[in-house]
């Protein structure tokens, strides 16, 4: 198995490379270290085993050195100063064009922003890499047989993600996040994804000739969606609402799904949204929609007032 030093010694006489895209490509060794510290620390390896090389006079080394240095930046340029006695032109990262640090600052402030417009706080982020850049990666990884690193998306993902919970008090969720910030590399475009809140309600209504119809459009509906500044709205489980009757007693469970709401503790468990004629009361938030299978299974109870001009048996009311 190929040292980790010698291993970065060869991609560094190669290809320039910044701290964290050197760090990246052996991700998987060390514990508690970021990529930026891998590959410094590889780098120092690789600086001090060509220095002391040097110092017992071994001019393969040096010239080594002066081909190296410029692939390495600022840890080797004191070192080529002292040795060459000018200064020490860096070349530009390989792998992210020089671009890793200032981007995952920027973005995370991008990210941050667009999420506080929907009043985010448990978020996800989420990377698209342009193709040449995962190329580039992937070939290097091939030519040297690097097996111990890991996608550049996985570490911008990774960083981002903790510096927006870091600088801004978010918190990272990976199973139902309220938003996902999708970012682009290395435009550092940002484009959010808002799930919808689904809110556990009972309908009741008390006028026989008002139903929420549209569904959609209906005020009760819309009283929902303005509670918690969403765009729009869709309901699942009111299977029928009908003219001529009233919804009395437990009512009927529904859900109302709030599109890209920005309130979404607006209302509370037994909160109501009224309008004339029928209400929605609050059972339960972040509900998913019921399926088609349990709405099949439910039964609806019909009480009526009858009259009759003559009287009727016990006989002749059963059905």
């Amino acid at each position: 198995m190929d040292d980790p030093v010698e291993q970065a010694e060869k991609l560094l006489a190669d290809v320039p490379l910044c701290d964290r895209c050197l760090g990246r490509l052996f991700a998987m060794l060390g514990r508690g270290l970021s990529n930026a510290e891998r590959g410094r620390a590889l780098k120092l390896a690789v600086l001090m085993r060509l220095h002391a090389r040097i110092r017992e006079g071994n001019k393969e080394a040096l010239e080594r050195f002066r081909a190296i240095a410029p692939n390495m930046g600022q840890p080797a340029s004191r070192l080529y100063e002292e040795l060459f006695g000018s200064r020490l032109e860096v070349r530009q990262c390989y792998l992210c064009d020089g671009l890793l640090d200032a981007f995952i600052e920027e973005a995370a402030r991008k990210a941050y922003e667009a999420l506080k417009e929907y009043n985010v706080k448990r978020f996800l982020i989420g990377v698209r890499v342009a193709s040449k850049y995962i190329n580039r990666e992937e070939e290097l990884k091939l030519r040297y047989q690097l097996k111990y690193g890991e996608s550049l998306k996985s570490e911008l993902k990774r960083e981002i993600g903790k510096l927006v919970q870091a600088r801004y008090g978010l918190e990272p969720e990976f199973s139902r996040p309220e938003g996902v910030a999708m970012i682009e590399f290395p435009e550092g475009l940002v484009e959010v994804s808002i799930r919808r809140l689904g809110v556990s309600a009972t309908y009741r209504r008390w006028d026989r000739w008002s139903p929420i119809r549209p569904y959609e459009e209906h005020p009760l509906v819309q009283g929902l969606v303005k509670a918690f500044e969403g765009s729009s709205a869709s309901i699942y489980g009111l299977v029928r609402d009908e003219i001529g009757v009233r919804v009395l007693g437990l009512g009927v469970p529904l859900v109302v799904e709030v599109s890209k709401p920005k309130a979404r503790g607006a209302l509370d468990r037994g909160d109501r949204v009224q309008v004339i004629g029928s209400e929605l009361e609050v059972n339960d938030l972040d509900v998913e929609p019921p399926d088609q299978e349990s709405l099949s299974r439910r039964v609806r109870l019909y009480r009526c007032v009858m009259m009759s001009e003559s009287p009727l048996s016990e006989a002749a009311l059963s059905l």
